[in-house]
């Protein structure tokens, strides 16, 4: 029997998040995610890693430029972990803690880029990814977005891997590309831990993300390592992972109570 290689939790405060226009600490007035004014102070655990297994799907799902999506994801998930303080309104009382939308946009923006192209070179799809894995001439390739530009391997950076790459092959230098955002977004996110197993009988090594988007990076990182498909829950359609080498029936539903929830729908004519 395999056991848990990933040690986290992460909460939700239960009065729920809002996107307002605030000024942070040494900056100057910007969106931000904050807390929901409240005099509850209750906030539910959940295990992202265990729990939600799709989760960085459902991050990079967003569309980064609308806060509401971004709200509601933080009142379902929490806030990313990536704080800074908040001036009080009015300039009285004590600093708040909030996140700013520039950074949920720019991790959204890092998680939907990386995860294309993977996706790409799973499905085998040169065609997609030659609209941003460009050669110049044998010796220089780059990933190219817009306005984006990203040497992969030249002359004068990772010339080693040069020789791995076969001329205008596109699938091996993307891998190379989502290999290296990979490492740097999980650096000083994700530490190895010697902890307590659940049972609290034995000292076990466990990787242990610092916040919430750490975790979701660590999560992409198991689907590239692992023999991992995704698939859509047809009650929630949320994504979730399943082992391709897995033995028996293949799942439906990402969870016990979405598999019941449907049959009850089944059993009553899609009366609730």
């Amino acid at each position: 029997m395999t056991r848990d290689l990933f040690f986290f939790w992460w909460h939700v405060d239960t009065a729920g998040y809002v996107a307002e226009r605030r000024i942070p600490t040494e900056d100057e007035e910007q969106l931000v995610i904050i807390r929901r004014p409240s005099v509850e102070l209750g906030r539910s655990s959940y295990r992202p890693i265990r729990e939600e297994t799709g989760l960085f799907r459902i991050f990079a799902n967003l569309d980064y430029e609308d806060s509401a999506q971004i709200t509601e994801f933080a009142n379902s998930y929490g806030l990313l972990g990536e704080g800074v303080f908040i001036d009080p309104e009015g300039g009285q009382g004590a600093l708040e803690g909030g996140e700013l939308f520039r950074t949920w946009a720019k991790e959204i923006d890092h998680m939907q880029r990386a995860l294309r192209l993977w996706d790409c070179v799973q499905a085998r799809d040169n065609e997609s990814l030659k609209q941003y894995i460009h050669w110049e001439g044998t010796r220089s390739v780059e990933y190219q977005k817009g306005r984006t530009r990203i040497v992969i391997a030249n002359e004068d950076s990772n010339r080693e891997y040069l020789d791995r790459f076969p001329p205008g092959d596109v699938s091996i230098p993307a891998e190379r590309l989502v290999q290296t955002v990979i490492n740097k977004q999980i650096d000083g996110r994700v530490s190895p831990r010697l902890l307590w197993d659940e049972g609290g009988t034995k000292l076990r090594l466990y990787l242990v993300p610092k916040n919430l988007v750490g975790a979701m990076w660590l999560q992409f990182s198991q689907a590239v390592d692992g023999n991992i498909q995704f698939l859509v829950c047809p009650e929630c359609e949320k994504p979730f992972a399943v082992n391709k080498s897995a033995r028996g029936k293949p799942r439906i539903y990402c969870s016990a109570s979405c598999r019941s929830r449907a049959h009850h729908k089944r059993s009553t004519g899609g009366k609730q």
